[in-house]
């Protein structure tokens, strides 16, 4: 947990989380084939590049809550109480878990989150939110047991320094960790990879545009976590305390 004077407390920030879970639930529904036609190349290029900060953004902001006393040995998903946590973590986890389902052309069993071409568009839009609706849950268990304590774990260090450059830094490395790894898959030039070879040719043809696009999608939350955590609760006094 974050030291005392670090701690905000989730009602705080809830408006940020909010709008990071917005951010994500409008990244997956770029992932419904018929939206993502609609949408020009280096639009989806930016959508996934802005992925990663936007996690890394979360997992700062998460890490310097204060959840509240909790019983000894609980597990990390029970120990969040605040509900745009959770939808922001389960969004963003499911976005990534949708990108490389399609990706790699991968399916738990019949469930699919493509659905056959020749479906009229309702029932291919109905299965497709219904697909990522159902993860929803099972993302969250696995943010809160994979990505929380990992991203608790990269946020300390970072506490030390004034919030609005840990958020710039932050949103530094997750674009250059989104760069380079769709630099990895490039460079193995695997077919599997079509899409996400098609994202990185994007960026590399117009590195400009995709840049300010992916910085626009960051740039809201960014500020406005800043500019919440600011917002602290003074903490009650002798003579503002509650009389019993």
């Amino acid at each position: 947990m974050p030291a005392t004077s670090d701690r905000l407390q989730p009602s705080q920030l809830a408006p940020l989380f909010v709008l990071i879970a917005l951010l994500h639930a409008a990244a997956i529904a770029t992932r419904f084939d018929l939206i993502r036609a609609m949408l020009p190349a280096v639009a989806h290029a930016a959508v996934l590049c802005a992925a990663l900060p936007l996690l890394l953004i979360t997992g700062y902001f998460e890490s310097r809550l204060d959840h509240g006393p909790t019983l000894p040995g609980l597990p990390v998903w029970m120990q969040i109480r605040s509900r745009p946590v959770r939808w922001a973590l389960s969004l963003a986890v499911t976005y990534l878990a949708v990108v490389a389902l399609q990706t790699l052309d991968w399916s738990f069993g019949p469930v699919d989150p493509t659905p056959p071409a020749a479906w009229p568009t309702a029932t291919r839009a109905q299965w497709f939110f219904t697909f990522t609706l159902g993860m929803a849950f099972a993302s969250y268990l696995t943010a809160a047991r994979f990505l929380v304590p990992a991203l608790r774990l990269l946020s300390s260090p970072l506490r030390r320094l004034p919030t609005l450059v840990a958020l710039v830094l932050l949103t530094a490395a997750g674009l250059a960790l989104a760069r380079a790894l769709l630099a990895t898959i490039a460079a193995r030039d695997d077919p599997r990879f079509a899409q996400l070879l098609g994202d990185h040719q994007t960026l590399r043809s117009d590195p400009a545009l995709a840049l300010a696009l992916t910085l626009a999608t960051v740039l809201a939350p960014l500020l406005l976590g800043w500019l919440l955590r600011g917002r602290r609760r003074p903490e009650p006094t002798e003579a503002t305390a509650p009389q019993r």
